[in-house]
């Protein structure tokens, strides 16, 4: 009976972190967009946080470099996958 009761906790803890991770992806998002393009359009802030926002350089790059190692990463993954269910 207890094990079964342990079992039901982790799992909560589980569907815990799960909704976690879910709502700071949801959460983050947007805040990585606008970094990396909407603070560009807006005029220079006195806000010396946003105003590093705005002039950082790297951000905007960092999507359109990390599509190509995706591919490359899930592709690589597809294939060793392949490889392992026929050897």
């Amino acid at each position: 009976m207890m094990a079964r009761n342990g079992l039901k906790n982790a799992s909560k803890v589980d569907r815990t972190r799960s909704i976690f991770f879910i709502i700071f992806g949801f959460m983050s998002f947007p805040l990585f967009v606008y970094a990396a393009i909407v603070s560009k359009f807006f005029l220079e802030s006195s806000n010396p946080v946003v105003a590093a926002i705005q002039r950082d350089r790297y951000y905007c790059f960092l999507l359109p470099l990390t599509l190509p190692i995706l591919f490359v990463a899930v592709h690589l993954y597809w294939l060793s996958m392949k490889l392992f269910k026929h050897a």
